[in-house]
């Protein structure tokens, strides 16, 4: 499975856009508005939350991203560490979610591929008519896709064990 993403914000709202490609002309193009206030970094984190849900719902196990966010590529690759604490609970959450894939890549950001991702979704309305099971979904995020967690002395712990490390289990 190839996984398309990108994200992006202004001062007044962002979004999201991903495309997932699969064997058997499968094909799916996700449109994601944010109803919370966003980064550009964490709407990137956004888009690919919502890519990596879809690409599992689907029972992908072998997962290569395209993301044109340095950041969070050279984050997931280990390169780069994460020091904002929102982007830490969002590097934590993707990290969570990629280990449940089998294998999974991210490319490198480069210059050509912003060139890549719009010659996709220039494509897109030519790719709707050749592949009959292209699909597209729209959704509204009102809050963000983070795993519930607790930061106590700069460690990040999932909710569910700090309330049993605190009482005593």
């Amino acid at each position: 499975w190839t996984l398309h993403v990108d994200g992006s914000s202004n001062s007044k709202d962002g979004g999201a856009g991903i495309i997932l490609e699969g064997p058997n002309q499968v094909a799916l193009e996700q449109s994601l508005k944010f109803g919370f206030k966003v980064t550009n970094n964490q709407a990137e984190y956004e888009a690919l939350l919502a890519g990596l849900r879809l690409a599992r719902d689907l029972g992908a196990q072998r997962v290569s991203c395209n993301s044109d966010s340095k950041l969070m590529v050279e984050q997931l690759s280990g390169t780069y560490q994460a020091k904002d604490t929102m982007l830490q609970r969002y590097f934590h959450t993707a990290s969570r979610q990629i280990s449940s894939f089998d294998e999974f890549t991210v490319l490198s950001h480069c210059v050509l591929l912003d060139l890549i991702l719009q010659r996709i979704h220039h494509k897109t309305r030519a790719a709707r008519a050749e592949r009959p099971s292209w699909t597209i979904i729209q959704e509204t995020l009102h809050s963000p896709s983070l795993d519930l967690q607790l930061l106590i002395s700069g460690v990040i712990y999932p909710l569910p064990f700090y309330l049993l490390k605190k009482n005593g289990c």
